[in-house]
Formats: structure tokens, sequence, C-alpha cells
């Protein structure tokens, strides 16, 4: 028996993952990891240690077929790493006007804030924290050591720490 280290990704998880536990039988469709991606989010130790990518949304090509990844899983690490909120100038905008439904009821939207908020990973900076199960999104806990985005009163620059997604430990025969 050998064991192969799986990344799963925090949003693809979320879209179309269903939750498993250490000990469970999993089957996963997988690809060898595609480009350089990880090791540019992630830094090359990291990127060196995964053998396979979990996707439910990569076709794959000629150089990557899918294969599939079946067996029992030994080990689930929640991936986490600190970003630096950067907050990019919206261009500015009319307020949309308010739609009139009747009886005094109106509906709209407020003014859009001047800025859109986004992260960058900062380099070198992923750690491990081992879990006993991959839940569903409605279950998971964005409290603690990672939040699931920057809040909308972050401070530009400011560092906080993000879900990455999971490495799952797969004991194949």
């Amino acid at each position: 028996m050998s064991t192969v280290r799986v990344w799963l990704s925090g949003w693809e998880w979320a879209c179309c993952g269903e939750p498993f536990a250490v000990g469970d039988a999993v089957s996963f469709t997988c690809r060898r990891p595609r480009d350089t991606r990880f090791v540019e989010r992630f830094g090359a130790a990291f990127a060196e240690s995964i053998d396979m990518v979990e996707s439910h949304h990569d076709a794959g090509d000629d150089e990557r077929p899918a294969q599939t990844i079946q067996g029992r899983v030994r080990a689930i690490h929640a991936v986490i790493v600190d970003e630096r909120v950067v907050r990019v100038p919206r261009p500015p905008r009319p307020e949309p006007e308010r739609l009139d439904l009747g009886n005094g009821v109106s509906a709209g939207a407020g003014p859009a804030p001047p800025y859109v908020l986004t992260s960058a990973t900062t380099s070198g900076t992923v750690r491990l924290r081992r879990e006993v199960r991959v839940p569903t999104a409605a279950g998971r806990d964005f409290s603690g050591a990672a939040d699931p985005a920057p809040r909308p009163d972050s401070e530009d620059g400011a560092i906080v720490a993000r879900s990455a997604g999971w490495v799952v430990d797969v004991e194949v025969r």
C-alpha cells in the first residue's frame, strides 16, 4: 500500500464536495498538478508535497488525464495561509434608482463602497492544521484560525489568515 497526498481546493469543495472523515473510504477524481500556481501561491516545498489535485471542474488533457484515487483517509490537514488585504479603487458610479413596488414600498441597492476588497497570499506562510473531517460548506467553522475572506472593515495592507483548502493523505491499495 502507498499514500497519495491529494489537494482539495476550498472553493471547489464548497461547491461540490461531500463531508468525510479520517478513516472513511473515499474516491476522488484527480489529475497531476497542472502548472506553477501552487508554487506561486504556497511555495515550492508545499507544492512538491502534493501528488494529485482533486477536481470536479477540470476536464484535464492528454498530458494530465483524469485518474480515480480510491482508498482510506489516513490524515486531513486544513491549509491556512496569510493574505494581505488589498483595497482596489472602484470607479465612481451613480447610485442606482430605487424601484417603486407600490403601497409605499421600494427596493434598491445602496451606494457601492469606493473600493473592492481582494487579497494576495503572503509567500511562505503556509501552515497545516490537523483536522478529523472535511465538513460541508454549511458546516464549516470559519472563526478563529482562518476567515473565509477579508472583512469589509479590513484595513488596506492588513494580514488575515485564510483557509485555502485541505490536503488529504489517502492510503491506496
